[in-house]
């Protein structure tokens, strides 16, 4: 078991506990609270909770980007296998879902195959939403053999090309927008034909950035003072973020989500860098013996934990906030909800991958 297979696991399993808490309301506490500074708590914690995905992309780019596969290889392992999840996961999801309102509701539930294809396709089929990951790494992994050339080429300034052409497009032309729409004036539009692909989409940008700084960055040289101006940076971030979220809300009226992932990259960065300097570093026994095994099978149980959630809120999620919503905080209430889901999703999935089908998909 390899230092570095159990930092990258610890990462998994960090990202899998925030895109858990996204779902929940405890993120969208600074939405709903009017009071202050649970508000501006609040919404510091949910700008940090947005870098899931990113961490997620980052992982499988440090994964798969540097593995040698032919483009049939790749296709097979790779793109079948997320395709065949999607289907799978949503079929399994739409039957359930047609079995819980007619057995147990007692309301009338369409259930067609045209129905399932088409919204399949069009990733609008009920609660399946936050399947949208999928999609997203399903494009990533048919495009695999042509990032991965990119990856293996790219140098120091092409890394800081790509970053600055992300902070373009994601951070500099949405403050400007708000700046302008707040003076009263009319928002910059930019043609879809001007596209930076692999800087602006996060099933792009996000594996070419985590292979890079996975192979490029030695974290065992970088001094303390500078994990400190990382740390402060992404930190930095996420706070510009808030201080834009209160400038819109203060335009509309409402506090919205618009700006969770302004900075998301530069939090990212400095989440997956910090992450790895703790376990290979600071924290050594973080990847060794019984909790290097722990966590990794742990990291190996996070993409079927990601599956199963959907399944559990379909049929726990309104009785559990009937029960609790009203003598619990929206934190505490997510977080027993996380303490209840995740061991139970995670003994659920690691029965699954018992199964001979279920275990090359799970």
């Amino acid at each position: 078991m390899t230092e570095k297979k159990v930092w990258l696991e610890w990462t998994r399993v960090i990202a899998v506990v925030l895109v858990l808490f996204n779902h929940l309301p405890g993120f969208s506490l600074f939405m709903e609270t009017n009071r202050e500074p649970e508000r501006a708590i609040a919404m510091f914690l949910a700008m940090f909770v947005r870098v899931n995905v990113p961490l997620f992309f980052m992982v499988s780019g440090a994964v798969l980007l540097g593995k040698k596969e032919s483009c049939r290889a790749t296709l097979i392992k790779r793109s079948a296998r997320i395709a065949a999840v999607i289907a799978l996961f949503s079929l399994g999801l739409y039957l359930y879902l047609g079995v819980y309102y007619t057995l147990y509701k007692g309301v009338a539930f369409e259930f067609t195959p045209q129905r399932f294809l088409r919204g399949l396709l069009a990733m609008n089929l009920q609660s399946t939403e936050t399947y949208w990951f999928l999609y997203a790494y399903l494009s990533y992994t048919l495009l695999l053999p042509f990032l991965r050339r990119v990856a293996a080429g790219m140098d120091r300034p092409e890394f800081f090309l790509l970053l600055g052409l992300h902070a373009l497009v994601c951070s500099l032309l949405p403050i400007c927008n708000l700046l302008l729409t707040s003076a009263g004036r009319p928002a910059l539009s930019v043609t879809g034909l001007l596209t930076v692909p692999l800087a602006a989409e996060k099933a792009f940008f996000y594996p070419l950035l985590g292979y890079y700084l996975d192979t490029a960055v030695d974290i065992r040289r970088i001094k303390r003072p500078t994990l400190a101006g990382l740390a402060l940076a992404g930190a930095a971030g996420l706070a510009a973020a808030c201080l834009c979220t209160y400038r819109e809300a203060a335009r509309t009226g409402v506090f919205e989500q618009s700006f969770v992932t302004l900075f998301d990259y530069v939090a990212a960065i400095a989440a997956f860098l910090l992450i790895k300097r703790l376990v290979l570093v600071t924290f050594p026994a973080l990847g060794q013996g019984k909790t290097a095994r722990r966590v990794c099978l742990l990291g190996s149980l996070t993409f079927g934990i990601y599956l199963l959630e959907p399944y559990f809120k379909v049929v726990a999620w309104a009785p559990y906030l009937r029960a609790l919503s009203p003598v619990l905080h929206a934190y505490p209430l997510s977080l027993l909800w996380l303490l209840a889901v995740l061991p139970l999703s995670a003994g659920i999935v690691w029965l699954l991958k018992k199964l001979p089908v279920l275990r090359s998909l799970l």
